[in-house]
């Protein structure tokens, strides 16, 4: 008969490996589980990065919360990942991701070898493959990125925007001819687009979610450098201390000399979120200003109230290709989820509680919807371009 283990017992398996005392039946069970795995899309290359390091403490700790192991489970110290911790890691990953396809545990008889048999949703959701990114240039031209060829895409006066060999979009001053007015482009990131990389006229860069856009000078004169947003977007300001660097939002301004930063303001979301990864940040809005530390998160709406320890991997997640939640309500994860597929939601009944965990950008949405799942709280139905969200 066909068997499709539970999360519960797959951790019991787990558990039970660690501890040396799996069956022979288990261990074969495992070995096969992995190497389902390492013929999945996005895992493979997972596991291949692991492999190569050498495990952290914290890497393993953050393994044994997601598995709910033992606090004293045994882990690796500074020693090459071995094969049986492949299998440890690859078992824990689909716990953590979930797969596009069932894994089953077939059994002829009792006695008889057990194999693996895997089911394929057909009907499934990509992430995005390219970058759709384009450039609104200030006489109305639209450059697209992803069509457009390595080298010169435009010339607005001495000021040169080029895309460069590795894919990065840049300005240059081609003179030293010193430009009087200001001439702004825009940048949009649609949904269903990878993150976009650019450098501007500053030496200043800023990477864009999907579903965002950012609206800059070609080149920065006089004693400031401003720039807007909507959506999301993370920069690395080059310091400058006779040019402040601002990020505007509607009321909302961040002033800056030289930092890293992230700011997260979709029309959709409840707050604006500013974090501070590095360096030091003034935010105004309206009449009210806050200084943020390195670490702490300021959201905006109406007010503004500081957060301190923030999930830094979380807020970071976007650019670094992940989905990372911690205790966040479903809603807020389906929102990342259709700019980040170009997806249509739709809700049927009310779906409460919070969630946490972590899944790579670059699988289909089956496999994050089949992670949400695992916390019987919710289930997923996807039909073309829209998905279906259900309590449990």
């Amino acid at each position: 008969m066909a068997y499709k283990p539970t999360k519960k017992e797959l951790e019991s398996i787990l558990k039970k490996y660690l501890e040396g005392k799996t069956t022979s039946e288990e261990s074969t069970f495992l070995k096969q589980y992995y190497d389902y795995l390492e013929d999945q899309p996005g895992l493979s290359t997972l596991l291949s990065e692991t492999e190569n390091k050498k495990i952290e403490r914290r890497n393993w700790d953050r393994l044994n919360d997601q598995m709910d192991l033992p606090s004293h489970t045994i882990y690796p110290h500074q020693v090459p990942f071995s094969r049986k911790w492949r299998w440890v890691a690859a078992a824990s990953i689909i716990l953590a991701i979930g797969l596009s396809g069932s894994f089953f545990f077939l059994n002829k008889n009792d006695n008889q070898q057990q194999i693996v048999q895997k089911n394929i949703i057909t009907n499934d959701i990509k992430p995005p493959e390219a970058n759709r990114a384009t450039i609104t240039l200030t006489n109305g031209q639209t450059v697209y990125l992803d069509s457009a060829a390595i080298g010169s895409l435009a010339v607005q006066g001495t000021v040169k925007l080029v895309k460069l060999a590795n894919g990065k979009i840049a300005y240059q001053n081609e003179s030293d001819e010193i430009i009087e007015k200001l001439t702004y482009n825009t940048l949009t990131n649609p949904k269903g687009s990878q993150v976009v990389d650019m450098t501007l006229a500053d030496g200043s860069r800023v990477w864009l979610n999907a579903g965002s856009s950012v609206t800059y000078p070609i080149a920065f004169i006089e004693n400031e450098r401003t720039v807007s947003i909507t959506g999301e977007a993370y920069f690395e300001v080059a310091s400058d201390k006779t040019k402040p660097f601002r990020v505007t939002n509607g009321h909302m301004q961040v002033e800056v000399l030289g930092t890293h930063f992230n700011v997260n303001a979709y029309d959709d979301e409840k707050n604006i979120k500013v974090t501070l990864l590095e360096g030091s940040v003034r935010l105004k809005i309206n009449e009210e200003n806050q200084i943020l530390k390195p670490g702490e998160q300021a959201q905006v709406s109406g007010t503004v109230s500081i957060i301190k320890d923030v999930d830094m991997e979380a807020v970071m997640a976007w650019k670094d290709g992940r989905f990372k939640f911690s205790s966040v309500d479903i809603a807020t994860i389906m929102r990342q989820a259709a700019r980040w597929y170009d997806i249509d939601i739709e809700y049927l009944g009310k779906v409460e509680g919070t969630l946490s965990g972590g899944v790579a950008r670059n699988v289909n949405a089956s496999q994050l919807f089949h992670v949400l799942e695992l916390t019987d709280k919710v289930r997923f139905e996807i039909e073309g371009r829209k998905v279906i969200v259900k309590p449990k």
